[in-house]
């Protein structure tokens, strides 16, 4: 029958050139990210977590909304570097009906 929800997170993987920002507070790089619910039943994202180099990245404007089909909801991801070199984070959310979904960053 096909009833589910299914999120897809757009873009999958984001590279931030960050060198020049170690240290920096303000004007910080960011990349927006869209969650679209592609199934055919709504469901609700509950939270974002950051895995990996979580402290090199900030997830912000994300709250728990329901995605009815063919919904979206954006929000943005800031890099926030504390030393040169390769940062790498997964972003992963769920939803209410346990599903999960993520992108990659450095």
């Amino acid at each position: 029958r096909g009833t589910q929800a299914v999120f897809e997170i757009q873009p999958r993987s984001i590279v931030f050139s960050t060198a020049a920002y170690i240290g920096q507070t303000l004007s910080l790089p960011r990349e927006v990210i869209t969650v679209r619910n592609t199934g055919d039943v709504a469901d609700e994202i509950l939270n974002a977590v950051l895995l990996g180099a979580a402290n090199s990245f900030r997830v912000l404007g994300i709250a728990r909304k329901v995605l009815d089909p063919g919904e979206t909801n954006s929000f943005i991801i800031e890099a926030k570097p504390e030393v040169v070199g390769l940062n790498e984070a997964v972003l992963s959310f769920s939803t209410a009906e346990r599903f999960s979904s993520s992108a990659s960053m450095n």
